[in-house]
């Protein structure tokens, strides 16, 4: 596999979000919605889209350059403190897809302006799709790296982050000296904050060995999750 960086400018009408996606990201997955809030959400779909810069790309590392143990991760000499819940799940893989993508930052300014305005429900409302347009972001990287995966007849892991599954936050200093500097137009903060803030990155593992699996919400202590709370609405659902 490549090792070469790729990077999509990728169109918001790839990204399918729906209003009730909206609504159960804010919480409305078994509650009842306010009559009110359908409209609103369609009214800050319409204000994101023209804002969103949505960039997405990544790395391959295979063979050599690709050692794991129980806990950890090296690429090239990297090494990744990724713990044993993720480790366990990438340990048949023979390469490793990191990745970052982003929508920029223009939607958190107006999230941030509509709040300042006095509308904090407005601004909650498109923060919120904002971070429901980054998940769907990691969502078409991660269907891409799968078809890249496929080309060579491996399969892929799901995407794992740092700050989930004990992989600590400040590991992203770490997972971004592994892509070109200003990957995608992302930069962190000292801290490790991502900027622009509705920004996702982290790995995949590749291999003809590795399998997809549901998400296992319940190996995660992380409440703040999008993809939590769309997975959890998912299968309520279906049962």
């Amino acid at each position: 596999m490549t090792n070469e960086p790729l990077i999509y400018t990728v169109p918001a009408a790839s990204l399918t979000l729906t209003t009730r996606d909206i609504e159960i990201a804010l919480g409305y997955s078994d509650a009842a919605v306010p009559e009110y809030l359908p409209e609103m959400i369609d009214e800050a779909l319409t204000v994101i889209q023209p804002l969103l810069d949505i960039r997405a790309g990544f790395r391959i590392y295979s063979g050599d350059d690709v050692s794991l143990s129980s806990d950890a991760l090296s690429c090239r000499q990297t090494q990744l403190h990724i713990g044993r819940i993720i480790a366990s799940r990438l340990r048949h893989s023979t390469s490793i897809a990191v990745f970052a993508a982003t929508i920029g930052a223009q939607p958190e300014t107006e999230s941030h302006r509509l709040m300042e305005e006095g509308n904090m429900m407005g601004g909650f409302i498109v923060d919120t799709i904002g971070s429901a347009y980054a998940e769907a972001t990691a969502e078409w990287i991660e269907t891409n790296i799968s078809a890249v995966a496929g080309l060579e007849g491996a399969a892929n892991t799901n995407r794992y982050s740092p700050g989930y599954c004990d992989w600590l936050v400040k590991e992203q200093h770490v997972l971004f000296s592994l892509l070109p500097k200003g990957f995608c137009g992302i930069s962190l903060t000292q801290s490790a904050v991502m900027l622009p803030i509705k920004s996702v990155s982290g790995i995949i593992g590749i291999g003809s060995g590795v399998k997809h699996e549901q998400y296992q919400c319940s190996v995660c202590d992380m409440q703040a999750c999008i993809r939590k709370k769309l997975t959890d609405a998912h299968t309520h659902t279906h049962h």
